[in-house]
């Protein structure tokens, strides 16, 4: 095989029972090569969280919005709803990609930039309340970010997204 063919493809990626994939799309001349793989998010996931956060915002009476992004801080999800500001997406989506980029709640990117102010200038972080990992087995998936209430009420929604993951 020359340089420019491109190798032999294995068959379409097998997914295991925790919504997980395999990256390997290359079989090894010496044999199967085992790949590290990754849990991901499925958009039944994506949409429980989604719902279970829009009811929680309701319950509290509140127009907001709530963003979900993967584990590089790309948008999933991203729902605005009825009454909620037009800098709400905005701030949620930069909440989601903050938590999931720092792999921590984005309120606690606050206390680090007493110590560390350079950290705003890396990427598009965003130190307030309300946006949240989304972990499986420790390892972060993505981020959930909310806008439209105070640091408590944004909080509270994102962590009944989170808790919709675990009855999935």
């Amino acid at each position: 095989m020359s340089s420019l063919e491109e190798p032999h493809r294995s068959s379409p990626r097998p997914k295991s029972e925790h919504n997980t994939y395999c990256f390997s799309p290359f079989e090894h001349p010496e044999g199967n090569v085992t790949m590290n793989t990754k849990p991901i998010l499925t958009g039944t996931e994506l949409d429980a969280m989604l719902s279970a956060a829009l009811m929680e915002a309701g319950r509290l009476g509140l127009a907001a919005t709530i963003a979900l992004v993967d584990d590089g801080g790309y948008a999933l999800r991203l729902h605005r709803t009825d009454g909620a500001g037009p800098m709400t997406p905005t701030v949620a989506l930069a909440k989601a990609r903050t938590a999931a980029l720092m792999r921590a709640p984005s309120g606690a990117l606050t206390a680090r930039l007493k110590d560390e102010p350079e950290l705003l200038r890396l990427t598009e972080y965003l130190p307030m309340p309300g946006g949240q990992p989304i972990r499986h087995d420790g390892i972060c998936m993505g981020g959930i970010g909310v806008s439209g209430g105070n640091p408590a009420q944004d909080e509270a929604i994102a962590q009944a997204g989170l808790d919709a993951l675990k009855s999935v």
